[in-house]
């Protein structure tokens, strides 16, 4: 059952930027009500359920969840901003790096040894990147998209992940819905001060199809879906779930073909399948999965 619903929040997870897509607000006030309305659900949820917080859980690891709070809040607005700039098939292959970003920031920071294999799943996963870099503008220039600018965003929003993932490996004594509760909050206080700089705090031209899609993200990919896939994966096996996330690309990927029509060329496809294989590759141990 908890395979089940596992699988069922990743290909909810490859549907947010349809939704994205529909939404006509800038990417750091999407970024924003997705944090504080994710924020809000989950704690709505712990009431409903009779579940406790442990804020003291929060605020023994409070420097590293406002880190990775803000990290995440991050990766949110690049995500966003990628979609807006390119396919959602480019984009999720794009963001799809960050097992090769967090391969590489382990070996310089947590000082893990690589091995030949990890070596050469990076140099193909760079290789599959530039294929996709090569000619994208000229490729689909008919459709007014930046592809350059959108990988570019995808690849942040990788980094981001990356160092997030890293950071919540370190956290010690906390559940995975207080360590997510900080998380949101931290950001949603970074995206707020982001949109008052950089935007404005003004959202009275959301139109009622913008509202509508903003809410599902906000509850639905961002509240329920994170509740389902951290209560899914604590009885998973860390090798099943590195497999089973390729779920995600996949789907992203179909659905910006067949549902949106969004472009794609050969060479595109050729970049996706080296990036997706390099980090298959990198993730599969050399034994037997059940």
């Amino acid at each position: 059952m908890d395979r089940l619903k596992f699988i069922f929040v990743l290909i909810l997870f490859s549907t947010v930027g349809v939704f994205v897509k529909k939404i006509d607000l800038a990417s750091g006030k999407i970024a924003f009500t997705r944090a504080i309305i994710g924020f809000i659900f989950l704690v709505i949820l712990a009431l409903f359920t009779n579940k406790k917080i442990f804020i003291n859980q929060i605020l023994n690891n409070k420097l590293k969840i406002i880190f990775s709070g803000f990290l995440l809040g991050l990766n949110w607005l690049f995500l966003f901003q990628s979609y807006k700039y390119t396919t959602l098939s480019i984009a999720t292959i794009s963001c799809y790096c960050a097992p090769i970003f967090m391969l590489i920031l382990s070996i310089l920071f947590l000082k893990e040894k690589p091995d030949i294999k990890k070596i050469i799943c990076i140099f193909i996963s760079i290789i599959g990147m530039i294929l996709i870099f090569y000619n994208t503008n000229n490729s689909s220039s008919a459709f007014n998209y930046n592809h350059s600018l959108g990988i570019l965003y995808g690849i942040l929003t990788a980094i981001c992940y990356s160092i997030v993932i890293i950071i919540n490996k370190s956290l010690k004594g906390i559940y995975s819905l207080e360590q997510t509760l900080g998380q949101f909050f931290s950001s949603t206080v970074l995206l707020l001060i982001y949109i008052l700089i950089f935007e404005d705090f003004n959202f009275n031209g959301l139109d009622q199809i913008s509202a509508i899609n903003l809410i599902i993200i906000g509850v639905v990919h961002t509240g329920f879906a994170f509740f389902v896939y951290f209560s899914s994966i604590k009885n998973i096996s860390g090798q099943s779930v590195a497999i089973l996330s390729y779920i995600t690309p996949i789907f992203a990927v179909l659905i910006s073909i067949f549902y949106l029509k969004e472009p794609i060329n050969t060479l595109q496809v050729s970049g996706g399948i080296l990036i997706l294989a390099s980090t298959f590759i990198s993730e599969k141990k050399n034994k037997t999965i059940y």
